[in-house]
């Protein structure tokens, strides 16, 4: 039986950021991955509208690192967490433009932008 480290990037996940199907579907998709003997990591952005209550063992897991953008140069902290068995971590940029500090999680005038930086931050934490 093959056992595989599956790393899911995404832009929501249920139960603490969820705007449609999507987040149902990563959560899901993880828990079954488990049930099936699989080692599960889901990356998120960590907005401030992040539901927090669903997360437990919160932790910082890389408290500093530098980031360099087209325009500026910033911070990122990773965060750790779990939910419902899932390991979750949770990218805190702390770029400028606040981009994910907004108070929603799609809907910005930059979301190609945002989402980019988010994932080319989360590539380089892996």
């Amino acid at each position: 039986n093959l056992r595989m480290r599956i790393t899911h990037i995404a832009s929501e996940m249920t139960p603490i950021a969820k705007v449609g199907g999507l987040a149902d579907v990563i959560h899901g998709l993880s828990k079954a991955l488990i049930r099936l003997g699989h080692e599960i990591d889901v990356i998120l952005p960590k907005y401030d509208c992040i539901d927090a209550k669903g997360l437990s063992q919160l932790r910082i897991e890389v408290p500093e690192r530098w980031h360099d953008a087209r325009d500026c140069r910033f911070k990122s902290t990773v965060f750790s967490a779990y939910i419902d068995g899932i390991k979750v971590y949770l990218i805190d940029m702390h770029h400028p433009e606040q981009l994910f500090n907004r108070g929603a999680i799609y809907g910005c005038h930059d979301d190609l932008a945002r989402f980019v930086l988010f994932s080319e931050i989360a590539l380089h934490f892996l």
